[in-house]
C-alpha cells in the first residue's frame, strides 16, 4: 500500500513529541497504603489534575508531570493486586463522564496506559498505548511517541533507521531502512481500543 507524502510528514511531525526537559515528578500525598476504603477511586479522580490535549510522550524522553500512587491505587489502575508501581498523569476529559485515568507503568522506561471506570466508579478496562517494538541495537535509532488528540483519538508511533554494522559497528556503505510503525486508537466510555501496528516504509 502506497502512502501520501503529506500523510508520511503527519506522522514524523507527530513522532517528534515535545521537549520534557526540566519537567519535576510531583509529590502529592497519596492514599494510604494498605488502606481498603471504598472511596479510594473519588479521593484519585479529586486530586488528579486534567490532562491538556493534545498529550504528547516520548518513550525514554525526560519525562512528563506526575503523581504518585499509593499501592491501593496502582492496583485499581491496573486491576492487578500484584501492580506495585507506577505514577498518575491526570484524567482525560469525556463528554460522557466516563473516567479516563493516564497513568504510566514501569519498565525499560514508562509506559502510557489509560484506565477507565464508569461515572460510577466501576471498572471498565485497562489499555496500555505503546507500540513496544523499540529497542537498543547496533546501528539502529527507534524513537517511539504517544499521543492522544483532542477528539479523543490515540496515535503511537515508532520511526526507526536500521543499518547494517561491521564487526566494529560501523555502519556499512549500503542504504539504511527507514520506516514508521503506527499504532491508532480510540478513547471512548468504553475505554482505550489500540488496534494492530501497521508498517509504513519510507524507502520506497
Amino acid at each position: 500500500m502506497t502512502y501520501p507524502a503529506s500523510l508520511i510528514l503527519v506522522i514524523l511531525l507527530l513522532a517528534c513529541g515535545t521537549d520534557h526537559r526540566d519537567v519535576p515528578r510531583t509529590t502529592v500525598e497519596p492514599v494510604a497504603r494498605g488502606s481498603d476504603d471504598p472511596n479510594t477511586l473519588d479521593q484519585l479522580v479529586q486530586r488528579l489534575p486534567n490532562v491538556t490535549l493534545p498529550w504528547t510522550f516520548e518513550l525514554r524522553g525526560d519525562g512528563v508531570p506526575s503523581i504518585e500512587l499509593s499501592s491501593v491505587e496502582q492496583q485499581l489502575l491496573a486491576n492487578d493486586p500484584e501492580q506495585e508501581a507506577g505514577v498518575a498523569v491526570g484524567l482525560v476529559v469525556d463528554p460522557s463522564d466516563a473516567k479516563h485515568i493516564l497513568w504510566l507503568s514501569p519498565a525499560d522506561s514508562e509506559l502510557p496506559m489509560i484506565t477507565t471506570f464508569t461515572s460510577n466508579g466501576a471498572f471498565v478496562r485497562t489499555e496500555g498505548l505503546v507500540i513496544g517494538r523499540c529497542g537498543p541495537g547496533p546501528c539502529y535509532e527507534c524513537k517511539e511517541t504517544v499521543r492522544v488528540n483532542d477528539d479523543l483519538t490515540i496515535l503511537t508511533t515508532d520511526t526507526v533507521t536500521a543499518c547494517e554494522c561491521d564487526s566494529t559497528y560501523e555502519p556499512l556503505p549500503i542504504p539504511c531502512e527507514h520506516y514508521v510503525t503506527v499504532r491508532q486508537g480510540t478513547l471512548s466510555s468504553a475505554g482505550a481500543y489500540m488496534a494492530a501496528p501497521v508498517i509504513i516504509d519510507l524507502n520506497k
